[in-house]
């Protein structure tokens, strides 16, 4: 199994996030107990405060699938959606086997 990276594009109707982020912490609490869960980070776009993307590391796709299916069945997705002026894109990226990072003083 691969590592993978995942990307969750959410886009907000105006003024609906802010109720979307007060949830966030515990829902990321949650996600952070998940077997093959690695990393989570929130952004918010710089010039449309209504879209954000969740990008999230995974030990494998099928761990991903996994917790993508527990999320559904949960019924998150359903009550997100009603937040939403459009359909969430996910999509799941493999390492391309090239990192740079800043130099080290």
């Amino acid at each position: 199994m691969h590592p993978v990276f995942v990307t969750l594009e959410l886009h907000f109707a105006p003024g609906t996030m802010e109720t979307f982020l007060t949830q966030l912490p515990g829902i990321l609490e949650e996600t952070r107990r998940t077997d093959g869960f690695v990393a989570i980070s929130a952004h918010r776009h710089h010039e449309d405060a209504d879209r954000l993307i969740l990008s999230e590391q995974w030990h494998s796709a099928l761990a991903y699938q996994t917790y993508l299916q527990s999320r559904i069945v949960s019924g998150l997705f359903t009550d997100l959606s009603k937040l939403l002026v459009a359909e969430p894109r996910i999509d799941i990226w493999q390492p391309a086997h090239l990192t740079v990072t800043a130099p080290v003083d």
